[in-house]
């Protein structure tokens, strides 16, 4: 999904260990192709995400390759497919067990569904396997009191506890659909006790901004989490931290730069610049914020949530 970016809500009757009721979520989402990125000539967003949000379902997927942006596609729009009538299928909510093994059985099989296409490009297109689709692969469902969740590759799942613990519930991975038969996903549940706000996003923020970073952001735009989305974004496209330690960098190594401005035939401090600028926005950008809200909510004034 590339189009529409703002803030849903659904509700959903279910009941919490700390015996509080999980009456809806408010949802924050955004996708940029990136400030840096866009500069590139046929520039395009090789992102995909969608949700639905009566099942409590977000999935995203970051494609690589050629043709990444099908491969994205694919994978977000079969699973999410395939899983929703998973969970029609079956007495609520769905179980950790049954999460597991369905979640890795349409991971295996759109896998190798996506290595078919990849083969047919190297045929049809003259691809090299360097250059053929792939693509990462989030999924976030709530149920109950439980958190699943479904990874492959280097995108994040986060989460905020109301204890301020900020934790990544994902860890990289050099593996991703598309590159090899054999595809072994990490595939956890947690239990949603504690968890404020859930952040599902591509390598494009956090490669751009650290772990504190994007903490304050989701703690100061608490009951905003489309407010959150937008600063995400826009941090990547401007990172602060990152930028001032290369900058830091290159004046600790003023002879190297001068060099390398040398080499390129421009002055050293816009060469320093144009540096600095190519660390803001260099790969695609998705984010999607989930604030799960409990029984004794108060709205905050000013917080557009019907």
């Amino acid at each position: 999904m590339q189009g529409f970016q703002g803030l849903n809500t659904y509700f959903q009757n279910n009941k919490m260990k700390n015996n509080k009721k999980l009456l809806r979520v408010s949802f924050g989402h955004k996708t940029d192709i990136g400030k840096y990125k866009r500069s590139e000539k046929n520039p395009k967003n090789q992102d995909y995400y969608d949700y639905n949000l009566g099942k409590g379902l977000f999935l995203l997927a970051d494609g690589h390759g050629t043709f990444g942006e099908f491969a994205s596609k694919k994978i977000v729009d079969s699973f999410k497919q395939e899983l929703e009538l998973i969970i029609e299928s079956y007495e609520p909510p769905l179980t950790e067990g049954i999460f597991f093994n369905e979640s890795s059985r349409l991971i295996k099989e759109i896998n190798n569904e996506i290595l078919k296409d990849s083969k047919k490009d190297e045929e049809k297109e003259h691809i090299g396997a360097n250059r053929r689709r792939g693509t990462t692969f989030e999924a976030l469902l709530l149920t109950d009191e439980m958190l699943h969740i479904a990874h492959v590759g280097d995108s994040v799942i986060y989460a905020l506890y109301d204890d301020s613990r900020f934790e990544k519930l994902t860890s990289n991975s050099e593996k991703y659909l598309g590159k090899e038969e054999k595809i072994t996903p990490l595939i956890k549940s947690f239990p949603l006790t504690g968890i404020v706000e859930l952040l599902v996003a591509s390598d494009g923020i956090t490669n751009m901004a650290t772990p504190n970073e994007i903490k304050q952001i989701l703690a100061e735009n608490r009951y905003h989490p489309q407010y959150a989305a937008e600063k995400l974004v826009y941090l990547a496209n401007n990172p602060r931290e990152i930028r001032k330690k290369k900058s830091d960098y290159l004046d600790e190594n003023r002879k190297a730069l001068e060099l390398d401005a040398k080499e390129y035939g421009e002055d050293v401090e816009k060469r320093k610049q144009r540096l600095l600028d190519e660390l803001g926005g260099s790969d695609n950008i998705t984010v999607m914020v989930i604030e799960p809200v409990y029984d004794g909510y108060k709205k905050p004034e000013g917080l557009n949530v019907k």
